[in-house]
């Protein structure tokens, strides 16, 4: 009987190392995905053009709906600069149709009508599924076989007197 709790033993001990890993591993692509949409925003901020009166602003405001994930990782891109305009991150419960917003992200978006978002003129909004797509969002994360895809609404995007950069378009998936 020893032996096969000694076996037990080391099933378990390897089971235990085994989900450990695991759960790092699943821990580690979380992480890199939410690295991932944070220099996304940074280059959708950069790679996009804005109506001229934004432009003179001296400050760029990112707004979070929520406390998402990815704003462990904007915080530390925060000292960078988006053209001359030094970056503001703002993580708030609520956003409003006044609100001073450039971009909009929207991490947990199902709740979210078309009416709702059509309020937001000449603001960037970005979600986290296709479905904030149709809702009339313009740019759409999708993990798609471990990877980011974009998914980007160019027709709502014009709408909006915003212009979004062909280096931006060539890696996208665009609804035209």
């Amino acid at each position: 009987m020893p032996c096969l709790n000694q076996g037990l033993t080391k099933a378990s001990t390897f089971l235990c190392a085994f989900l450990a890993i695991s759960a790092c591993h699943a821990q580690d692509l979380i992480n890199r995905e939410n690295q991932l949409k944070a220099v996304y925003l940074m280059h959708f901020a950069e790679l996009t053009r804005w109506p001229s009166h934004q432009q003179s602003n001296p400050e760029f405001t990112l707004c979070l709906l929520g406390h998402p994930p990815v704003l462990k990782f904007l915080k530390e891109l925060s000292q960078k600069t988006i053209g001359t305009r030094r970056l503001t991150l703002a993580s708030q419960q609520s956003i409003s149709s006044t609100s001073s917003c450039q971009i909009i992200y929207f991490y947990n978006n199902q709740d979210l009508s078309q009416k709702f978002l059509s309020q937001f003129s000449e603001t960037l909004l970005v979600g986290n599924h296709q479905e904030f797509i149709t809702k009339g969002g313009h740019i759409s994360f999708q993990v798609i076989d471990n990877k980011i895809k974009l998914l980007i609404n160019l027709p709502k995007i014009r709408n909006a007197n915003m212009d979004i950069s062909s280096k931006l378009l060539r890696i996208a998936n665009v609804i035209e």
